[in-house]
């Protein structure tokens, strides 16, 4: 998977007429099978929806985002959450949302290396969609994603700067490791440095 595929990413919204193949989705949830997750439990289950009729009530359960029907694949992420709770008590609600939240950029990441697009959808009825797909109590939804070719591919993103989001130590220091920090101590220190420099020079 070439590097650039982070930067190229894009959530799309608008789909060919095209079908994905078998191998093609095959391959796209396998590589969300392989993300890390909390104690390895995998606790993610995907639910894969072709049915047109199917499609149109899920786009409805996702707050009426219709949209959503005119990709060939819509694929909603579960979790199951009860080894977490066996194993991690109190933690276990926010690992399993962090282990399927990874499973799903595998998915989005492997999905686009074969030139299909994506969008990641949050708003939805979870009542709508448990009795629309079967979906048992105690059974999570985490995300519904539609998978096609792109009819339309936006333009990138506004991204902040590296340097605005990274902290170095703590938050909010952002000087690098190894870089003084401005301030007037330590430009008195690095003073200091820079005199014993010129001195052994001499010497």
């Amino acid at each position: 998977m070439a590097a650039d595929i982070f930067k190229e990413r894009r959530t799309i919204r608008e789909f060919k007429v095209k079908p994905i193949s078998e191998n093609d989705l095959h391959d796209i949830l396998d590589a969300a099978r392989w993300a890390p997750s909390a104690g390895n439990l995998q606790n993610w289950r995907f639910i894969v929806v072709k049915d047109p009729d199917q499609k149109q009530e899920v786009a409805a359960a996702c707050l009426d985002q219709y949209w959503m029907a005119d990709a060939p694949i819509i694929v909603v992420v579960c979790s199951q959450p009860e080894k977490m709770k066996e194993t991690y008590g109190e933690q276990a609600e926010i690992y399993a949302i962090q282990s399927s939240a990874a499973a799903i950029e595998n998915l989005l990441l492997s999905a686009w290396s074969k030139g299909i697009g994506s969008a990641w959808v949050g708003a939805f009825s979870e009542e709508e969609l448990k009795r629309i797909l079967g979906i048992p109590e105690g059974i999570d939804i985490h995300a519904v994603i539609a998978l096609g070719y792109p009819r339309l591919v936006p333009r990138p993103p506004s991204r902040l700067k590296l340097s605005d989001v990274t902290f170095y130590g703590g938050y909010g220091s952002t000087a690098e490791p190894g870089i003084l920090p401005v301030g007037p101590k330590v430009e008195k220190t690095a003073q200091d440095v820079i005199h014993k420099l010129i001195k052994k020079k001499r010497r």
